[in-house]
């Protein structure tokens, strides 16, 4: 069926049939049914308490409590600056219509009731045939984040996850959590599941994958974004992308960009307007053949292009190591020191030590660890023992040289593995 389909349920393209007992039956006994999903949760919360209301939670008498109904009902119970942590994954403007797709559910288990009207009067939606338009959507958004402001206590962050592919939803989004006075302070990308190297490599349109938004409530008050003009919005488009290049050191996805940009518009007042013209996309087109231009590339059999300096003298300083290099070398590094680690532990790592404008996509880390590790048991990557046999006869070269006295274990101590040159994509080349 059309996710997003308002009050109608249809066959949007090729489908086919499957046995309903087999179906269930998969649900409960399968590799991911309920059977095995209670067995690895029992586990997990052996000495978690289950609280039976969230004042339990809040003295200290329990550690978790499930509340089945809206979140907007109950944060107005909760007292004011209670809450440490939001995380939160609100609807995205019409994308999925959660509360007409459920009604079949819930009438088959005779709790409907006065389901229809609670969708209508409270369901965080876009959707015409319940008169809600676009205005009234965003509407209760921004409820929802005042109430959210108004929980969490002062240094405390919400996080958002969200997916959507206009500017439009995206830009009300971070506008209704800047004028319920949170800090918008960046944003994680995280790609699709199953990252494809053409989802990547388009160099315009909508950014690929799901993102995450942080916010802060800050005890200093956040002061409204004010209106910005086109001239001025242009600039920090321009400005941004510049920064954001140099910094990377090569050729950077379209989707990165934006990701970077957005939350230096927050700052600068963009959000302020809520049905906004501006557009990152239309500002980057004008400016292609003057300061950037589009370099093919292919990557597998998918082919696309990036965005890149047309003339890289404009920056005063490029680093000198592109960002694809760097993060194989802390892929190494971290290998070297821990013998194995897992793919998000790894993950994590590189998005420490590379944040922002920096953080590095899946692909490449990946790419990494087939060059230095080796999969084995568990989900772990265990460095390859080749690369651990170099290593160890470099040492032995550094002790011998210190032994005669060359004065190279100086040198040295600068670096632990000196000596060590890396080229993307190859394994390293002790020199």
């Amino acid at each position: 069926s059309a996710w997003t389909q308002h009050s109608d349920f249809y066959p949007s393209g090729p489908y086919m049939e499957q046995n309903v007992w087999n179906k269930f039956d998969s649900a409960i006994n399968g590799h991911q049914g309920l059977l095995k999903a209670k067995a690895e949760s029992n586990a997990i919360f052996k000495n978690i308490k289950i609280g039976s209301s969230f004042e339990q939670v809040i003295s200290g008498k329990a550690n978790v409590y499930i509340y089945n109904g809206s979140c907007l009902d109950l944060m107005k119970k909760i007292p004011d600056e209670s809450v440490d942590y939001i995380f939160t994954d609100p609807p995205y403007d019409a994308a999925i219509q959660f509360g007409e797709l459920s009604y079949m559910w819930v009438s088959w288990l005779k709790m409907n009731g006065d389901y229809l009207k609670d969708v209508v009067d409270n369901e965080i939606v876009r959707n015409e045939r319940q008169h809600k338009d676009f205005t009234v959507y965003h509407s209760l958004l921004s409820s929802g984040f005042q109430k959210m402001f108004k929980v969490l206590r002062p240094d405390s962050y919400l996080t958002v996850t969200f997916h959507n592919p206009t500017f439009k939803v995206r830009n009300a989004t971070i506008r209704a959590g800047v004028f319920a006075g949170f800090e918008f302070q960046k944003i994680h990308h995280q790609e699709l599941a199953r990252p494809s190297a053409k989802s990547l490599l388009q160099p315009f349109g909508s950014a690929q994958g799901d993102f995450y938004l942080r916010f802060k409530k800050s005890e200093v008050t956040v002061s409204h974004p004010k209106e910005i003009d086109e001239t001025r919005f242009e600039a920090i488009v321009v400005d941004s992308t510049i920064a954001l290049l140099a910094e990377r050191a090569e050729p950077t996805p379209y989707t990165i960009i934006i990701n970077y940009i957005d939350p230096v518009l927050a700052k600068q007042g963009f959000f302020g307007s809520l049905h906004t013209g501006l557009d990152i996309n239309t500002v980057l087109k004008e400016h292609l053949d003057k300061e950037f231009v589009l370099l093919p590339v292919k990557v597998g059999d998918a082919e696309g292009k990036l965005w890149w300096f047309k003339d890289t003298s404009i920056v005063p300083r490029l680093n000198e190591i592109p960002l694809t290099e760097r993060v194989e070398q802390t892929v190494y590094r971290k290998l070297y020191e821990r013998g194995r680690v897992t793919f998000t532990e790894m993950w994590n790592a590189v998005s420490t030590e590379f944040p922002n404008s920096l953080t590095s996509d899946s692909t490449s880390i990946m790419d990494a660890l087939k060059i230095y590790a080796r999969t084995v048991s568990g989900g772990y990557w265990l460095l390859k023992p080749e690369i651990q046999h170099r290593i160890n006869q470099h040492s032995e070269i550094i002790a011998i040289l210190a032994l005669v006295n060359t004065g190279f274990i100086e040198r040295a101590d600068c670096h632990q593995a000196i000596g060590l040159t890396f080229k993307r994509g190859q394994e390293p080349v002790w020199g």
